[in-house]
This record gives structure tokens, sequence and C-alpha cells, in this order.
């Protein structure tokens, strides 16, 4: 039977300073570069909640920032009684770009 050579394993914490501690952080996090493509799938959104929001007399901003997964449904509904979306790939794909604008206004904040 061959005997093994097993590795040392090194368990110690790495070294690291309180002053390279408090650089990382107070950096902060890198903002999203979209593409046009996705600009204009943000901006479609926007419209569509938009009007969503004007249809219940609410702010968008207030809304999106006090999102609750029966908002998001009820605005998933909206989509499909007044844009008439039938396919279930269609209504994903807003929900999708739903998600990505809330994301992209939780960064904002």
């Amino acid at each position: 039977m061959v005997t093994r050579n097993y590795t040392t394993v090194n368990l110690r914490l790495p070294q690291t300073s309180l002053p390279n501690l408090a650089r990382l952080n107070g950096r902060t996090t890198v903002k999203r570069n979209y593409t046009d493509a996705t600009k204009d799938n943000l901006q479609d959104i926007i419209d569509k909640f938009s009007r969503f929001c004007a249809y219940l007399g609410r702010d968008w901003r207030t809304m999106i920032r006090n999102c609750s997964k029966g908002t998001t449904i009820a605005f998933l509904i909206h989509i499909c009684e007044v844009n008439r979306v039938k396919k279930r790939s269609a209504v994903y794909q807003y929900y999708l770009r739903f998600k990505m604008l809330f994301k992209a206004r939780e960064e904002e904040v």
C-alpha cells in the first residue's frame, strides 16, 4: 500500500490591519453600467408601473420603495388586463423587468 503525504492546513486568519479594514468598509458598491437595451427595458417597465400607480392614485417612487408581494401580483394582473398579455413567458419577462427595477431603485436609496 502506498503511503499518502497530506499537506498541513494553516488555520490562521489572514493578517489585516485596522486601517485597511476601515478603508475597505468605507467603500461604496459599484453602480451597474446597463446596456442600451436594458435601459430601454427599465424605462418601459417604469412607464407601465407609473401608469399602474396613476390608476391607483399614488406616486410610483413611494410604491416601489414600499413594494410587497401583493403589489407585484396586482401589477402583473394589471399588465395582463390592460396590455392583454396572454402568454406566461411574457408575464414572466415583465416580472423579471419589475424585479430589475426594484433592485435598481433599491441601490439608489
